[in-house]
């Protein structure tokens, strides 16, 4: 009765714990609503007035990727990206305020319709004996808009972590998708491309579930389960890729002075200053998003709590503990560190040996993701330990660094140090040298003195 409660109780609070999924279902038909904005649609808002709105003619944003629908099984004869990209393009150039739009992509349409309005005016004059006027001339557009949805790129990163015992588990998965963007205006006086900008929209797709399978007796078996997936749509994505193509347009228009503010000094709006620090942002991420800049300074100072377990011929081994301190040195591209520590701890095995121990050690070191604020690392050096005589030992370590600021930084390392000797625990023994295991976790303060002499 016990595991029926218990196997209950924990269905119950994998159901509860997935309430997105069941207190956001729609249990009814629901109406439909305005066009969802996105987060740069209201940055179009903050733009500065143009001096006068640029007159732009859009004939067709394509999509150019030529790939459908991926299922699990293949493909499908969908398309993966939507084919009205045209038309979001035009509600972003209006909705910018910038460009007057005008009628491209159903001009033979627009020109069918006038000349049958031409035709009944004319005709109406011929039977009434007044003279109709004639429609004024169609705008004509100082730029042409070009570009399309050049890339769909399908799980650009993936991953997903789950645990099941005893029938009872849960998991989640996530995965990234990429469009591409290419953008550019043409003057329709030269055929000169003014300006090409491009922009990336990476699309998040995540899924969690949770279940039970168990026999709760002999002859009864539970089984539940629940789960959530989200799709971000894909349709939203590439509005919110457009509207941040038109964005990009405008600005380094403005800044090559393509086209002129109403209010020069307008130039110095915030959003200006924010695109140009994403601009830079930019300039230091790498393909998956990750900054990339030197975070690190030259020299560090580190503080550790260690434990230490003894390997030695008394073939006892226990658990002690200790401290260092120490030195880094950081060269110029922060790849390779330099550290001189010094420390204290005690050494023992079992209840037949037990020392005191400081320990002076050099090591060299590899940080193999120098410009990140977490890296893996790892080392080699020399060093001594000292109890009533010195004995030297070889250590090699793997630990890893998250920096919690651009000056400190958390490490943990777990390291092996072989004596160049078997005497330290007195006995001298069998084929292999004492030696110790160790793991530290420490803190490392960053030191810039640059900055410092510059304040």
């Amino acid at each position: 009765m016990k595991k029926i409660e218990s196997a209950i109780i924990l269905t119950l609070s994998l159901v509860l714990t997935s309430c997105n999924a069941y207190f956001n279902q729609p249990m009814a038909p629901t109406p439909a609503r305005i066009g969802q904005e996105t987060k740069v649609t209201s940055q179009f808002a903050e733009l500065p007035a143009p001096e006068e709105p640029i007159v732009a003619a859009v004939y067709k944003f394509r999509d150019q990727t030529g790939q459908y629908k991926a299922t699990d099984y293949g493909s499908s004869w969908s398309t993966a990206i939507t084919q009205g990209a045209t038309s979001i393009l035009l509600k972003a150039l209006e909705d910018s305020k910038w460009f007057v739009p005008i009628e491209r992509e159903g001009l033979a349409n627009l020109l069918n319709e006038r000349k049958i309005i031409n035709s009944s005016r004319m005709n109406y004059s011929q039977q009434s004996g007044q003279e109709e006027p004639s429609l004024p001339p169609l705008l004509f557009a100082g730029i042409i808009l070009e570009g399309g949805i050049i890339s769909y790129d399908y799980n650009i990163l993936t991953g997903g972590a789950g645990a099941r015992y005893l029938g009872i588990g849960a998991d989640t998965k996530y995965r990234e998708d990429r469009i591409s963007i290419y953008l550019r205006a043409i003057s329709t006086n030269s055929g000169r491309i003014l300006k090409s900008v491009n922009v990336t929209k990476r699309i998040i797709s995540q899924e969690v579930s949770a279940g039970v399978f168990k026999y709760v007796a002999t002859n009864k078996l539970l089984e539940a389960e629940t789960g959530f997936t989200y799709n971000e749509p894909t349709d939203i994505a590439v509005k919110e890729a457009i509207e941040k193509a038109v964005l990009d347009l405008i600005m380094e228009g403005v800044f090559d002075g393509l086209w002129k503010l109403k209010n020069p000094a307008d130039v110095e709006a915030p959003i200006f200053t924010q695109y140009l620090h994403e601009k830079d942002e930019d300039q230091q991420e790498n393909f998956w998003g990750n900054k990339l800049q030197q975070r690190r300074d030259k020299f560090s100072l580190n503080f550790a709590a260690n434990a230490y377990q003894l390997q030695s011929d008394w073939g006892k081994t226990s658990l002690t503990g200790g401290g260092t301190v120490g030195i880094s040195f950081l060269p110029k591209k922060r790849t390779s560190f330099l550290n001189f520590s010094t420390g204290i701890g005690k050494l023992k095995s079992g209840k037949d040996f037990e020392t005191t121990a400081l320990n002076s050690e050099l090591n060299y070191g590899i940080n193999l993701f120098p410009k990140r604020s977490f890296t893996p690392y790892f080392s080699a050096g020399v060093g001594a330990t000292y109890t009533n005589d010195f004995y030297p030992y070889i250590k090699g370590s793997l630990g890893m660094e998250f920096l919690l600021h651009n000056n400190a930084g958390l490490f943990m390392e777990m390291s092996s140090s072989y004596l160049l000797n078997d005497n330290l625990d007195g006995i001298n023994h069998g084929y292999f040298n004492d030696y110790f295991l160790g793991a530290r976790v420490g803190l490392n303060i960053y030191l810039d003195f640059k900055k410092q002499k510059q304040k």
